[in-house]
């Protein structure tokens, strides 16, 4: 009689509210009295007649740029946002924050 493999459990690869973002850093901008930097990062097109689709990622100011210019990075970001109201509409931003290499 076979004996019963016991079954370890697959730990997620993400954590929730997380996501693995790949592309080509456009530029990187400080704005003026600003805390964060932001890079703007082009992904692939999903094939040759569609626009690529771009992110822009925050990081605080405080730390050392990840990248620069012109490099291809593959980030772990966190997702977050918030719901707004202008006019009676109801609006939703979503932001990309830098929380480590992948």
């Amino acid at each position: 009689m076979a004996t019963p493999e016991t079954v370890t459990p697959l730990k997620p690869a993400l954590e929730l509210g997380h996501a693995i973002i790949e592309g080509k850093v456009e530029s990187i901008e400080q704005p003026r009295d600003s805390e964060f930097f932001y890079y703007r990062i082009a992904g692939k097109a999903a094939d040759e007649y569609s626009p690529r689709p771009v992110m822009q990622v925050s990081s605080p100011a405080h730390t050392r740029p990840f990248c620069k210019e012109g490099d291809i990075v593959r980030i772990k970001v966190q997702l977050s946002g918030f719901v707004r109201r202008h006019q009676g509409r109801i609006f939703i931003t979503n932001t990309l924050q830098f929380v480590d290499l992948a």
